[in-house]
């Protein structure tokens, strides 16, 4: 019995590898987003402690000296601008995580695809194969029936 052989394994296989490499990228992806959503996080928490003397008491404000307001106005400031920034490169990493993830889903339906075709082809081989085995069995059943009918002199290769 012959076995089965699908032509088109070697793009199977390529597209494959492409659905595996895209989910690692959308994977990268989401990591990279979920380190910019802790970042960002850890600006909010750090511009909120940062300003916590200064709201706890209207006291605190009065009793803080010029430098000290303007130094922590600064670091506020700086604060701001790189939770600003955050953002804005937290929108971009979520841009290309649904790049990647879009990227991955159609990668895994071309390999999903063609692996469907190779089955199909699989199941549609083996019922071609199991009908030629049948129709092997039935002649060589046909053929001794009729060795059978034509009486042992037949069988002998005698003839009458």
């Amino acid at each position: 019995m012959a076995h089965f052989t699908f032509r088109l394994q070697r793009v199977l296989a390529l597209r494959e590898a492409e659905a595996k490499r895209a989910k690692t990228a959308a994977a990268a992806a989401a990591a990279a987003s979920h380190e910019l959503e802790q970042q960002l996080e850890r600006a909010a928490s750090v511009m909120h402690n940062a300003s916590e003397p200064f709201r706890a008491s209207p006291r605190g404000a009065r009793t803080a000296s010029g430098a000290q307001l303007a130094a922590a106005a600064a670091y506020l400031g700086r604060t701001r601008d790189e939770a600003a920034e955050a953002a804005v490169k937290l929108q971009e990493a979520y841009a290309v995580q649904a790049e990647g993830m879009a990227l991955a889903r159609q990668a895994w339906g071309d390999a999903e695809a063609l692996s469907n075709l190779r089955d199909r082809r699989q199941r549609i081989w083996q019922s071609d194969e199991l009908a030629a085995q049948q129709r092997e069995i039935d002649d060589l059943s046909a053929a001794g029936r009729a060795r059978q009918a034509a009486g042992p002199a037949a069988a002998d290769g005698r003839t009458a």
